[in-house]
């Protein structure tokens, strides 16, 4: 999973004129601040930092701190406490919509159960991606407010229940991956 996204995020950055000047990877939290000085201290002249997951943001924020160093810093994952930082003007923003494909696996097992067994145009099960969405200073609030709050939850009861109805299909689910975004979980949730 790291290495493709480390090779997507290369390709990309490279073709649009970025260059990517080094790379760490931890095992655990534990070795972020050491590997992040490590890499930080070698290419001082860097202008950003993209951490993979949320977990090693606040060992790159120290680092990046320890050093008197003014990078921008990003993130893929966007957490809890990312999203405090994004608030905070310490991470400019970042990614997520990694988390809701168990959101959705779920009522597809209970449609299962159900005996409405969803499957593609071939009988096979789906193969359903969702998107990542962009969080950053103008919407972390909200963002939090569905992925972090009792109030609210990604997927609405009334959202579930839809997941769930009898004779739900397969281009339903197809369609909902597709257009699965945090917007569409505000409007869900009521907060746009």
């Amino acid at each position: 999973n790291m290495d493709q996204r480390s090779q997507g995020f290369t390709a990309k950055f490279t073709e649009l004129g970025g260059t990517v000047l080094g790379e760490a990877r931890c095992t655990d939290n534990s070795e972020c601040l050491a590997k992040a000085t490590d890499i930080l201290s070698a290419n001082k002249e860097v202008d950003a930092l993209y951490a993979f997951v949320g977990d090693y943001i606040e060992g790159s924020l120290t680092a990046i701190e320890n050093l008197g160093l003014d990078v921008q810093v990003y993130v893929s994952c966007v957490d809890a406490g990312t999203a405090q930082y994004i608030m905070d003007g310490k991470v400019v923003g970042g990614n997520d919509g990694i988390s809701l494909a168990s959101y959705i696996s779920s009522p597809l097992v209970i449609n299962y159960l159900n005996g409405n067994k969803i499957v593609d145009e071939n009988g096979k099960a789906p193969r359903l991606s969702t998107s990542p969405f962009r969080v950053d200073q103008d919407n972390v609030e909200n963002y939090v407010k569905v992925f972090f709050s009792d109030e609210y939850a990604p997927f609405t009861k009334a959202m579930l229940d839809e997941m769930t109805a009898p004779g739900v299909t397969y281009r339903y689910y197809v369609d909902l991956v597709n257009n699965i975004n945090l917007d569409y979980m505000l409007e869900s949730n009521g907060l746009k």
